[in-house]
């Protein structure tokens, strides 16, 4: 399975400690050259910095020397990631911001975000759901809501049935 990867959801499972997930559930993950740039740079979280400085074996980086026009208005992270799965063609991509995804379905690529990583993980026993979602603090976290996998429905019935609750402004339609 080739499953490629945007900087979001791969800096989300480093910073909540579940990114070991990734192997067991794709056994190898493929980044832009774009996104390795992303994770190596100054404004990233340190320990993302650190980690991808020496990143494991399953993961990769492919350089993306063209990109699709009809992506530009995304950021560059995101148009690579697409760009790249399209090109390889991946079985899936890691994406997270509601208009790469957005982007992506049309393209007829198909994706996962961290949510859907979380909710496949928990099913298949790798981890506690609720502790792990816990763990990211969904009351400061609502990104992760907002564009999370709306087929992961088991994993948005278990936060509002915990009443996380974001601002209106953040939660998407």
């Amino acid at each position: 399975m080739i499953v490629v990867a945007d900087t979001s959801p791969i800096n989300y499972l480093l910073l909540i400690e579940q990114i070991d997930l990734l192997p067991y559930l794709f056994q190898k993950i493929v980044i832009p050259d774009v996104v390795h740039n992303e994770m190596r740079d100054p404004g990233a979280p340190l320990l993302v910095q650190k980690w991808i400085a020496s990143p494991p074996d399953w993961f990769k980086v492919k350089a993306v020397s063209v990109m699709d026009r009809n992506l530009n208005s995304l950021d560059p992270g995101e148009q690579a990631a697409i760009t790249l799965a399209q090109a390889l063609p991946a079985d899936l991509l890691i994406i997270d911001e509601r208009l790469g995804r957005e982007a992506a379905k049309n393209l007829g690529v198909p994706i996962i975000g961290t949510l859907g990583i979380l909710d496949d993980a928990a099913n298949q026993g790798l981890i506690d759901l609720s502790e792990t979602l816990h763990v990211i603090n969904l009351h400061r976290s609502c990104c992760l809501i907002s564009h999370a996998d709306r087929d992961s429905f088991s994993v948005l019935d278990w936060c509002v049935e915990q009443n996380f609750s974001c601002p209106s402004s953040v939660i998407v339609a």
